[in-house]
């Protein structure tokens, strides 16, 4: 464990001077104790230092090493190194209790701030909790489970800030994770309370080691469900607690984990010991970076969105030595019980439906007058040029999505895979971010030549890592993780500085189809097709390749090869489908589970009924988000979160 003592000393002892260097700069160095322990209080400077700088300390501290802790219990309990606090939706849930509160009752907000975002974390957490209670906590079941709950109320919180702008534009500062104190309040509250929760972990211990047994663990005796609950409960409670105190700081509990796994902690208690002090370290260099610069250029920067800037390189940097990882569970012990017999039938009945859905989303909508149409003839001809483009590029934008969805899932074997986690969305935001900033008034079609070239960027990143021989799958999606916590970082730090240019980027990353021209529209028609006729191609590497690489090895698959094709596919249809509407990674998320759900088991009935699913999810989406609210129009890729999440919700906890 030499290496994880060299990478925490690295990163304490910078942290340390450059705390010195702040206290320093505020008092001399002979009122240094006094400042500490005592301070004159006509001194300003020994006023911020005892009650700023030195909370500060303790708070970064404390949340730091309880983001670790609970992102190193979750990916024990869930078996899934791609688990972190975010994966329960706890963040999400105080953000959007938050806005709701601040709209609502804001009497709430000046009351106490910090019960209104556990209590929203703790709903969100409540909501998991019981559509997972049927399958016993099964792994898949809470992962997915969380991810739907996490999106659906980042989707209703974005909805709230794109109509509310003026009352909610603060939320965007505190959901990129603000330590700045001004007393011993939030680090008095946060201590004990950590503290408790800290002693309930150890006395898990045993428990949670013997759970990573899988089948074992029941037959030595153990409770998994008393267990898995205990965990997931005290994980929910260290990320509520830092949450409400602090805001949304959510790559510590990824990225801690992983690096104590890289550094050699191969044991769950070395994990355990060493996830806490990596992430109080991590958020310690970051937040005294983040003073520095404040301190010498008056730029202040959340450090939540900050910290992502500095834990991504250094994961990427390891991803050589994360052999020892735990292998993720793609379902639960009845995903595969129900199989449909005849998929034909099924698919055919599916193209049936976006036959009729499409003919609706082109006939039917609203007057100038608000009321209702279906409208024929040369009424019909005359709105096609008007409706065909956006429902299209819809339909085309969540086929690929979907497909893109389906061959990561079914290559990494692994429920938390989606588009997202590639980072080619995220790459096509910083495209369209530097054109935002760099052109005086970008053009749709400059905007997408950026997104198109950030895109490209981020695949070449990812392809090179490949090339390199990491070709484990975990590593790959790890890399993807880390290049999308640092594009999003880098969004959420220009989100909070409150530049109205980045409300252009939100509605963007919202999924909105306007704009979207004829030209468009055929081109992503175009892409779609294509991209559906070489799908076949892989089908029969992504029957094997969930049945372990050893098993592919033997039927003669080249793991390098198939790796490399299959990325590279995966990320071209996510770069096509977010050139077009934005990146709507909800559908690469959902659709493949809901054809799983239909009984769509083998490779390519799968990724044919999640393209169907996916487009007419996109081109509900769309329609509906343009007739709801007439004549205004929400984006698309925020109703289909909305639509489709209870839904599937509903079909997790059913099965």
């Amino acid at each position: 464990m030499k290496g994880a003592v060299l990478v925490s000393l690295s990163m304490v002892l910078p942290a340390l001077l450059g705390l010195l260097l702040l206290v320093l700069g505020q008092v001399p160095a002979d009122r240094l104790y006094a400042a500490l322990f005592a301070p004159d209080v006509s001194s300003i400077g020994e006023l911020r230092v005892h009650y700023s700088l030195i909370p500060r300390l303790a708070v970064s501290l404390a949340a730091g090493a309880a983001l670790g802790l609970a992102g190193a219990v979750l990916q024990q309990v869930l078996q899934n190194p791609l688990a972190s606090p975010s994966t329960l939706g706890i963040s999400a849930g105080a953000q959007l209790a938050l806005a709701v509160a601040t709209l609502i009752a804001p009497g709430l907000i000046g009351w106490s701030r910090d019960a209104v975002a556990l209590g929203g974390g703790m709903i969100a957490v409540a909501l998991v909790f019981a559509f997972s209670w049927r399958q016993q906590f099964a792994p898949f079941t809470v992962v997915l489970s969380g991810m739907i709950v996490g999106l659906l109320f980042s989707a209703l919180s974005a909805m709230l800030v794109l109509h509310n702008e003026r009352y909610l534009a603060g939320l965007f500062l505190w959901g990129s994770g603000v330590l700045k104190q001004y007393d011993w309040e939030a680090a008095s509250a946060l201590l004990p309370r950590l503290a408790f929760l800290l002693l309930l972990t150890v006395l898990l211990v045993r428990p949670l080691v013997l759970l990573g047994l899988e089948d074992g663990a029941s037959t030595l005796g153990l409770n998994v469900l008393a267990v898995r609950t205990a965990g997931l409960t005290l994980a929910a409670g260290l990320a509520a607690v830092v949450t409400a105190r602090v805001g949304v700081i959510g790559f510590i509990g990824l990225a801690a984990p992983a690096l104590a796994r890289g550094l050699g902690a191969d044991h769950f208690k070395r994990q355990l010991f060493w996830s806490p002090v990596l992430g109080a370290a991590l958020l310690l260099i970051t937040d005294v970076a983040v003073q520095l610069l404040d301190t010498a250029t008056a730029i202040s920067l959340p450090t939540g969105a900050v910290t992502a800037l500095l834990g991504a390189p250094v994961l990427l940097w390891l991803l050589p030595k994360l052999r020892i990882i735990n292998k993720p569970v793609l379902s639960s012990p009845r995903t595969g019980h129900y199989r449909i017999g005849n998929p034909a039938l099924l698919l055919a009945l599916l193209f049936v439906f976006a036959t009729a859905a499409l003919w609706l989303s082109l006939s039917l909508g609203r007057a100038p007058d608000g009321s209702w149409q279906l409208v024929r003839g040369e009424m019909f001809e005359a709105l096609l040029s008007w409706r065909f483009p956006r429902a299209t590029a819809a339909f085309a934008a969540g086929a690929m999505l979907a497909m893109a969805g389906t061959i990561l899932q079914r290559f990494t074997g692994n429920a938390m895979a989606s588009p997202e986690i590639l980072g080619v969305s995220a790459g096509a935001g910083l495209g369209i971010v530097a054109a935002l900033f760099l052109l005086s008034a970008p053009s749709y079609w400059m905007l997408t030549g950026a997104a198109a070239l950030g895109s490209l960027f981020i695949l070449l990143l990812l392809l090179g890592i490949v090339l390199s021989g990491r070709t484990s799958p975990n590593q790959i999606l790890l890399a993807g993780v880390a290049l999308s916590a640092l594009l999003s970082s880098v969004f959420a730090i220009l989100m909070a500085t409150g530049d109205p240019r980045m409300m252009r980027l939100l509605t963007w990353m919202s999924g909105s189809t306007h704009g979207v021209t004829p030209a468009t529209a055929m081109g992503a028609g175009i892409c779609a097709i294509i991209i559906f006729m070489l799908a076949p191609l892989f089908s029969r590497w992504l029957d094997i390749l969930p049945l372990g690489q050893d098993t592919a090895r033997e039927l003669g698959i080249g793991l390098k090869l198939s790796t490399l094709a299959l990325l590279g596919f995966a990320a071209l249809a996510t770069a096509a489908a977010t050139l077009i509407t934005g990146p709507l990674t909800f559908v690469g998320l959902m659709a493949p589970h809901l054809a799983r759900q239909c009984g769509l088991m083998r490779a390519l009935p799968q990724m044919t009924g999640a393209a169907l699913s996916g487009g007419m999810m996109m081109l509900f989406a769309d329609w509906l988000g343009r007739m709801v609210d007439f004549p205004w129009a929400f984006p698309a890729g925020l109703v289909a979160t909305l639509i489709t999440s209870p839904f599937l919700l509903w079909l997790l906890s059913r099965r």
